[in-house]
């Protein structure tokens, strides 16, 4: 049952983080159902992780747990770096290169690049949100150091 409350967790923060890039991408005329089987990958991702072996130490450490929780909340409410990722996202899939490279129609090609543009944006956000959760989780291990003067290397906090 836990499995299935972490697994509704993460994927509710999948789909915050993802829904200003699918609304702003829609409003510039990209696909909506390349966008979601890209979303889908992710939400796939977030409901199964939770049930892994990995998943039970990360979530065992709860300085380790609760920074990536807060880095992921943090990651969804950052709107201007979404704007910077998708941009980015967009200028390193570039729909030229397919062109060329495949010889398939226009519309595939439109649906290939959708997809691998919210693939690839959503790889940075995911990037973006582990480094900000590895800022705090940081701060909160100099914390506990200074504050309460326990080891900050000690993996059971």
């Amino acid at each position: 049952m836990k499995s299935l409350k972490h697994s509704c967790l993460w994927s509710s923060i999948c789909i915050i983080n993802s829904a200003f890039g699918f609304l702003f991408a829609l409003s510039h005329g990209f696909s909506q159902i390349p966008m979601q089987f890209g979303i889908l990958v992710f939400f796939i991702f977030f409901t199964l992780f939770p049930r892994t072996q990995r998943y039970k130490t990360i979530k065992d450490n709860s300085i380790l747990f609760r920074s990536l929780i807060i880095g992921y909340i943090i990651n969804s409410i950052l709107i201007p770096a979404h704007f910077i990722i998708g941009t980015f996202s967009v200028d390193i899939i570039s729909i030229g290169s397919l062109t060329d490279s495949l010889n398939i129609s226009l519309a595939t090609t439109k649906f290939i690049e959708t997809f691998l543009i919210t693939i690839t944006m959503g790889l940075l956000l995911n990037v973006m949100a582990l480094i900000i959760s590895a800022f705090i989780y940081s701060i909160q291990k100099i914390s506990i150091k200074i504050f309460c003067g326990q080891n900050i290397y000690n993996t059971q906090q």
